[in-house]
């Protein structure tokens, strides 16, 4: 070994550097061109992946405002978020919030409004509008019901809406019509746009999205899945893999004509939860043979599908139903030879 600190080994620096918190490895890269080669590489990032601790990245929310703030939670000390040696009584656990934004959705726009000296809005605002309101009577005359004042809400389109996460990516899609737009790390800043999607012959909305990945290929895959504005209500599923050029047609989506929510990847297969007026349920994509399979009827006393959410709980897919005086946590056992829903957790907050 030299004298200099680029003499470390690499085994070695590796080590010690895996160990900093997120933000401070970031830092390194601009210690020298060894240390950004070292922190660069895809190995280290997957070794980072496989041994660092998760911890939540937050958003605001606000009615009045689409925010590109992201604040990263990290524990000041080794304990990490683990409560059992913590007497929530007398002590407090305090956690460090590390700031990151999402990308621009038009950052050159957003450059061009300022260069014209004008200011770009950061959040929605009102415009007032006046109309005359007619109606058609049944001999087909117009009739007047006078004057009226509205109020439309004039959006900051340059903010993307957020999709779903995987293993710290973010899934982005435009804030009109939640076409899927950009795939970025918020810790790098790194951010790759998608491209569009093929047009249609007929008119279609899209009803779900999300981004997984594939342990088998080693690929991230964005998936949209789009209903025809026709009477046939027909659900068309589209992939797209990055680092190609396009999307391409995955055949037929089997769900109802609602929304799709809570976009989860667990283990290879990406989950969306449905809900409409009569039941719920929840669709699965397996995106290493790109293909629909069946999933489990959801456990019984959820099918209503109100106040429910969906995601990852270590490594498993689990629903959470809150009620009045309760929250239940159900998760997906795979081990066997049939998926089955377990009841995990259930929490007390009340008293009947």
């Amino acid at each position: 070994m030299g004298p200099f600190i680029t003499d470390v080994p690499k085994s070695v620096l590796q080590d010690v550097i895996i160990k900093l918190p997120t933000k401070s490895i970031i830092m390194c890269k601009s210690v020298c061109k060894t240390w950004y080669s070292l922190i660069s590489d895809p190995a280290f990032a997957r070794l980072h992946f496989a041994q660092a601790e998760a911890y939540p990245m937050v958003r605001p929310v606000d009615r009045r405002s689409v925010s590109r703030n992201l604040y990263l939670v990290e524990p000041e000390d080794s304990s990490g978020f683990d409560l059992k040696d913590h007497d929530c009584n007398r002590s407090r656990v305090h956690m460090n919030l590390s700031k990151y934004k999402f990308p621009l959705c038009d950052a050159e726009e957003l450059l061009n409004y300022h260069r014209n000296g004008n200011v770009m809005p950061s959040h929605e605002t009102t415009r007032k509008v006046h109309m005359k309101i007619t109606q058609i009577d049944d001999n087909n005359n117009e009739v007047d019901f006078g004057d009226a004042t509205a109020y439309m809400m004039h959006y900051d389109h340059n903010n993307y809406n957020l999709v779903n996460s995987c293993n710290g990516l973010l899934c982005l899609s435009y804030f009109f019509g939640n076409n899927p737009a950009a795939v970025c790390n918020p810790i790098t800043g790194e951010f790759i746009n998608l491209p569009r999607g093929p047009k249609h012959e007929k008119a279609m909305i899209l009803i779900g999205s999300g981004l997984g990945f594939s342990p088998r290929t080693n690929e991230y895959k964005v998936m949209r899945i789009l209903k025809e504005q026709t009477p046939d209500t027909n659900k068309v599923a589209e992939i797209h893999t990055l680092g190609t050029g396009s999307w391409k047609s995955v055949g037929t989506a089997r769900c109802s004509d609602s929304e799709l929510s809570f976009p989860t990847c667990v283990k290879g297969m990406l989950y969306w939860f449905s809900y409409d007026w009569s039941c719920c349920s929840v669709i699965s994509f397996d995106l290493d043979t790109e293909e629909f399979l069946s999933v489990p009827s959801v456990p019984s006393g959820q099918e209503d599908g109100r106040d429910v959410s969906m995601g990852d709980l270590g490594g498993s897919l689990c629903l959470c139903k809150a009620e009045s005086f309760e929250i239940n946590v159900w998760v997906m056992n795979d081990s066997g030879s049939q998926k089955l829903w377990m009841k995990k957790i259930s929490i007390r907050t009340g008293f009947y």
